[in-house]
C-alpha cells in the first residue's frame, strides 16, 4: 500500500524487506485471489502489479496501525532514489525512450517518496532525486509545476546545506524555470548552481551549469555572455570522455553563433547523437536544422527536418517540443502557399498546447493561427498577432516576442 502507481516484482522485493522467493510466492497468492492485479510490462520492463483503491485504503489503514509504516516508507524512498540514479545514467543513452516510459509508470511512487521526505523535513535524498531526474522533468511538461515546487521547498523553505547534490537540484529548478520563461528565477538558481559547482563539484557539474546559464543568456539576447559560457562548457566537455556532452556543447554554441557557422556545429552534434543513439539529441538537432533551412529559404529541407523532429518528439512524448515542430511545419506550408496544410499543423499544435503548462507553446500556436489570416484579413491578422505578442510577453521569452514584433511589422506594411 505504500506504492501509489503500482510496482514491479523487484520494487516489492526492495521495499518489503522479504527475500525474493517469499515475495514471489506472496504476490502469486494475492494475484490468484484477485487482491493484487497484474498488468503488462511497460516497454521492455517487468510486469507491474497494483491494488484496487478499496483494498489499498484498507491495507494502508492496517499499515498505519502497525509500527512498520516508517520503515516501509524509508525503503520506498531508497527504492525511488536507486531508480532515479539509474535513470540519470540511462536517459542520455540509446534506451532513453524505455527509461521515460519506466519513469512515467513510476511517477506516482516518485511523488509519494519525495512528498514523504519533504513533509518530514528531510532533503538530502530529495536533492539527489531532483538532480538525477532533471532530464525526465524537462521532457514532461505536465509535471514541471510539481517538480518546480519540490525544488522550491527543498532549496528555499528547508534551507538545504551546500553540497554538490544541492547544486544538481538547483540546476533542475533553473532549467524548469527557464522552460516556462521565468528567466529571473532561472538565472538565480543556475547562478547558485554554478557557484557550488565551481566550489564543490568537478568538470561535469561546471559543464552543466555553464550550458544552462548560457541558454538563459540567449533568451535574454546577451549573446556575448552566452558564447563565453558555451565556449567554457565546450572546452570542459572536450577534456572529458563523454561524447554526449560534446554534442550538447556544440549545439549550445550554435545558439550564439552567426548563421553561416551554425549548420556545421549542429551537424557535428547530430553526428555524435546518432552515434550514441541519443533520441532527444537527434530530435533537437533536427529541429535546429529545420529552422536554419527555413530561414535560408530551403522549404523542402526545412519541411523534412521539421517532420523528423516532430516524429522524434512524438516518440518521446515531449509535447512542448512537438508544438514547436508543428508550428515550423505551419510556417513552411504558409510559405509554400498551402493554407490547408498550415491549418492542420496549427490545429494539432493548439490541441497539444492546451494541455501544457508552458506559455511559450500557446504563444507559438496563437502566432501561427494569426498568420493564417494574413492574406484574406490582414487587419484581423495584425490584431491577432498583438494578442499573441501579449502571450509572448507573459512567457518571458524575449526571442519569441522579438519574432512576433517582426511579423507584426510585415503585416503592418501589407496594410
Amino acid at each position: 500500500s505504500v506504492f501509489r502507481g503500482g510496482f514491479t516484482l523487484s520494487a516489492a522485493e526492495g521495499v518489503s524487506g522479504f527475500d525474493a522467493p517469499e515475495v514471489l510466492d506472496l504476490l502469486s497468492h494475492l494475484v490468484d485471489r484477485s487482491m493484487v492485479m497484474a498488468s503488462r510490462s511497460v516497454g521492455n520492463g517487468d510486469p507491474r502489479f497494483g491494488l484496487l483503491d478499496t483494498l489499498r485504503d484498507f491495507a494502508r489503514d492496517r499499515l498505519e496501525a502497525s509500527n512498520e509504516a516508517e520503515a516501509l516508507h524509508e525503503r520506498l524512498v531508497d527504492y525511488v532514489g536507486a531508480v532515479a540514479g539509474e535513470a540519470a545514467i540511462g536517459l542520455p543513452g540509446p534506451d532513453e525512450s524505455e527509461w521515460l516510459d519506466r519513469l512515467d509508470a513510476d511517477f506516482a511512487n516518485i511523488r509519494r517518496a519525495v512528498t514523504w521526505e519533504l513533509a518530514n523535513h528531510r532533503v538530502d535524498r530529495v536533492l539527489r532525486v531532483l538532480g538525477d531526474l532533471k532530464m525526465f522533468f524537462i521532457a514532461r511538461d505536465e509535471i514541471m509545476p510539481e517538480a518546480r515546487s519540490w525544488v522550491e521547498i527543498a532549496v528555499d523553505e528547508l534551507n538545504a546545506e551546500p553540497s554538490i547534490h544541492l547544486a544538481d537540484a538547483l540546476s533542475t529548478g533553473g532549467i524548469l524555470a527557464w522552460s516556462v520563461g521565468d528567466l529571473d528565477e532561472a538565472d538565480r538558481l543556475q547562478g547558485r548552481s554554478l557557484e557550488l559547482a565551481r566550489e564543490l563539484g568537478g568538470p561535469d557539474e561546471v559543464f552543466r551549469a555553464t550550458g544552462d546559464l548560457g541558454l538563459i543568456a540567449v533568451d535574454r539576447g546577451d549573446l556575448e555572455r552566452a558564447r563565453t559560457l558555451f565556449s567554457e562548457g565546450l572546452a570542459v566537455a572536450r577534456d572529458g570522455d563523454n561524447p554526449g556532452d560534446t554534442a550538447v556543447a556544440l549545439a549550445n554554441l550554435a545558439h550564439a553563433t552567426p548563421m553561416p557557422e551554425q549548420e556545421t556545429l549542429i551537424l557535428d552534434a547530430l553526428h555524435i547523437h546518432r552515434q550514441t543513439g541519443r533520441l532527444t539529441g537527434i530530435a533537437h538537432m533536427s529541429l535546429m536544422l529545420a529552422w536554419l533551412n527555413l530561414s535560408d529559404g530551403d522549404l523542402d529541407s526545412g519541411r523534412e527536418w521539421f517532420r523528423a523532429a516532430q516524429q522524434g518528439f512524438e516518440q518521446l512524448h515531449n509535447q512542448g517540443a512537438q508544438v514547436e515542430a508543428l508550428c515550423g511545419l505551419a510556417d513552411v506550408a504558409l510559405q509554400r502557399g498551402d493554407p490547408a496544410a498550415a491549418d492542420a499543423s496549427v490545429a494539432r499544435a493548439e490541441a497539444l498546447a492546451a494541455h501544457i503548462d508552458w506559455p511559450g507553446a500557446g504563444a507559438m500556436a496563437l502566432t501561427r493561427r494569426a498568420l493564417l489570416r494574413r492574406v484574406d484579413d490582414p487587419a484581423g491578422c495584425l490584431e491577432a498577432l498583438a494578442d499573441a505578442g501579449d502571450a509572448w510577453g507573459l512567457s518571458g521569452l524575449e526571442a519569441g516576442l522579438a519574432e512576433n514584433l517582426g511579423m507584426r511589422a510585415k503585416v503592418a506594411l501589407d496594410l
